[in-house]
């Protein structure tokens, strides 16, 4: 009986003994100008709702950034705090999820356990020639609606002489905070090519947009931004009219930016999908009237009549494929709006040079007053 109790012990408490509560930046090395992303989940429930301060702060304990923070639903949302950083340069210190706001302190009652990690050390470099960095339009995060277009900017800029970088090369990457697993990339085959990147304009800036309809992003919640640039392929230009030709420095950078989903204005999949359907099967019967209505006119075989059945039976067995090809990509995807688009104007345009001919044919045959033998 106490082995089974002391076993039961075990069990109840294990999630205690064994929880890790992790917080880490997203890299170590910085230059000034970018944005330090500082990211907390947690394993057990005891540290989820733990109100505490993200402070950011040199190796001298000069406080660089404090804010104050409730750890929320960490199991499943990590919590994460940024700080953009300016001029000087070449120090150190570090970011952690504290009690106070002076940066001492665990949060709550469980934060702070010999497994849990609670701080990342971070080093503001000098930079070199080769090096850029990467200015986000908004520093502190933006909020998206789902449904809608959600869109921003960057410049790409030279550290050392401070001017931006024309001509660099990008490409953006979604990921999920909690996993690093990427959901989407801008362009969708962006893979370090140049016909496959967005680059910067004249100014050294990058404007982007797209409309959140996917199925897997959800409400409220964090997403980080990776994006990477370079530039030495062709040539890039300086704001000051400098060329560097021929990748005389190569110059890459990467950073992240974290944004926050809002409201959900996507339509659902019943919304969508019981229209198009509806729309769908309306073109379907007609196409397969006017396939019938041809059959009866046909004379023989490899007539204008006989080839219009074909082509109108074909077009019927298509349209009704593809209905059931965009369920399933509205329910695995939600991406359906460029694909309707397309079939919808094809199948106008089809339907309305096949409902010319055999109006023209119908017409032209009761016309000629056949013998009521070869009538249709």
């Amino acid at each position: 009986m106490k082995k089974i109790i002391y076993f039961l012990f075990l069990i109840l408490f294990s999630s205690f003994v064994y929880s890790i509560g992790t917080c880490s930046l997203d890299k170590q090395d910085y230059l000034y100008g970018e944005i330090a992303i500082f990211t907390c989940q947690c394993t057990y429930s005891g540290e989820q709702n733990t109100d505490g301060y993200i402070v950011f702060k040199k190796s001298d304990d000069t406080i660089l950034s404090s804010v104050a923070i409730n750890s929320g639903n960490c199991m499943i949302t990590p919590f994460v705090s940024t700080y953009f950083f300016i001029p000087p340069t070449g120090y150190e210190g570090n970011a952690t999820f504290a009690k106070n706001p002076d940066g001492t302190g665990s949060p709550g009652t469980y934060w702070g356990h010999s497994t849990d990690i609670i701080h990342d050390g971070f080093n503001l470099t000098l930079a070199s020639p080769t090096d850029c960095y990467i200015q986000f339009e908004n520093n502190t995060g933006s909020y998206y609606d789902l449904g809608n277009y959600g869109a921003g900017q960057f410049q790409v800029i030279d550290p050392i002489t401070n001017f931006t970088i024309s001509k660099a090369y990008c490409s953006l990457h979604i990921m999920d905070l909690s996993t690093d697993n990427t959901l989407l990339s801008i362009p969708l085959t962006g893979n370090g090519d140049i016909s496959t990147n967005i680059y910067s304009s004249g100014l050294g800036k990058i404007y982007f947009q797209h409309k959140m309809n996917e199925n897997f992003w959800e409400i409220d919640t964090n997403y980080k931004m990776n994006v990477n640039c370079f530039a030495n392929v062709d040539d890039y230009i300086l704001g000051n009219g400098t060329h560097y030709l021929n990748g005389t420095y190569f110059k890459e950078c990467e950073s992240n930016f974290i944004f926050f989903t809002g409201e959900d204005n996507r339509l659902s999949n019943r919304e969508t999908l019981l229209p198009l359907v509806i729309c769908l099967i309306v073109f379907i019967i007609y196409l397969a009237a006017v396939g019938y209505l041809n059959f009866r006119m046909i004379r023989k075989k490899g007539d204008m009549n006989f080839w219009i059945f074909v082509v109108c039976t074909f077009l019927s067995v298509v349209e009704l494929v593809f209905m059931y090809g965009v369920v399933y990509l509205a329910e695995k995807t939600g991406i359906i709006e460029n694909l309707i688009g397309i079939n919808f104007l094809v199948v106008i345009m089809i339907s309305f040079g096949l409902s010319m001919v055999t109006l023209f044919s119908l017409s032209f045959r009761l016309l000629t007053f056949d013998s009521p033998d070869k009538k249709w």
